[in-house]
């Protein structure tokens, strides 16, 4: 069976006030990814710009550097085909715009004090509620397409989590002590990301790097920030920015000793700012992992 076959549209997605963003908006009962699905439609050109996969649950749901993300029922697990005319080099800062826009749909939509963990995690309470995956399809200087992957924590459980996250994720739920509309979660999200998105293609991060920094987990905090080495095929920060949109795959192989600083802030290239003993240091999207000292 074709992934195409197993999704039905979703017509008038109520609080939906996009103009391109989940038009269409296919939904399916359960799939394998909708991250893989949406790069399978989008090879064979039977989707487009602005189209969205949505599942109510996923049975190899991915993360980011390859690691599983849970997605049993309950959650919100969505994929975003996106066609910006970027070059490929400006494309990895686009997973802060889609965390950012996230965040400000839970805190907006949904009250809650929603900041993104850089590069790629939302949080709630200082637990993960929500996760960003990026991949994309490109030429040295052609972007054909991009697959914005979302997976939130919407209607589940403490039970519901594997007992390797049980301790450092939560949920709507689990935060609002009540279920949730899921569509409204959809809805929020994607209505706060469109404009967030054509920001992003016309100007970057040069506006919106401001913004984000305002809503960062551990600001001003003393944090550890952790280098990867990675595995054949790949070459420095530039594979692992590569590898945060999919255009490679390289292995984790080793963890480099963690270095210790001020979290400052997020730059116009989306790279983290830690400020060491009086010398403000940027890190690469991809390169490295963020925990809070």
């Amino acid at each position: 069976m074709r992934p195409g076959d197993i999704y039905e549209e979703v017509k008038d997605l109520e609080h939906l006030r996009t103009k391109v963003l989940g038009r269409p908006l296919l939904i399916t009962e359960d799939t394998a990814s909708t991250n893989d699905d949406a790069k399978l439609l989008a090879d064979e050109n039977l989707l487009g710009h602005g189209a969205v996969l949505l599942s109510r649950t996923q049975s190899r749901g991915k993360g980011r550097l390859g690691r599983r993300w849970a997605s049993p029922r309950g959650g919100v697990f969505m994929s975003i085909i996106l066609q910006p005319d970027l070059p490929p080099a400006q494309v990895p800062g686009l997973s802060l715009a889609v965390g950012y826009s996230v965040a400000r749909a839970l805190r907006e939509s949904f009250d809650l004090d929603a900041k993104i963990k850089w590069p790629n995690d939302v949080l709630v309470s200082g637990r993960k509620i929500c996760g960003v995956l990026c991949e994309m399809k490109a030429e040295q200087d052609r972007v054909h397409y991009v697959v914005a992957g979302i997976g939130v924590n919407a209607n589940l459980r403490p039970d519901d989590f594997p007992p390797e996250v049980k301790d450092t994720a939560t949920s709507l739920a689990a935060e609002l002590g009540h279920n949730v509309d899921q569509d409204l979660v959809v809805a929020s999200i994607l209505n706060y990301f469109e404009p967030v998105y054509e920001e992003y293609v016309q100007r970057g991060l040069t506006d919106l790097a401001g913004h984000i920094t305002s809503v960062a987990a551990y600001l001003g905090e003393r944090v550890v920030v952790h280098n990867r080495t990675l595995g054949p095929g790949s070459q420095g920060p530039e594979a692992a920015r590569l590898h945060a949109t999919g255009s490679v795959s390289p292995q984790i192989v080793s963890t480099e000793t963690g270095q210790e600083g001020v979290f400052v802030g997020i730059d116009e290239s989306g790279r983290l700012l830690l400020d060491m003993d009086g010398v403000t240091k940027a890190f690469d999207v991809g390169d490295v992992s963020l925990r809070s000292v």
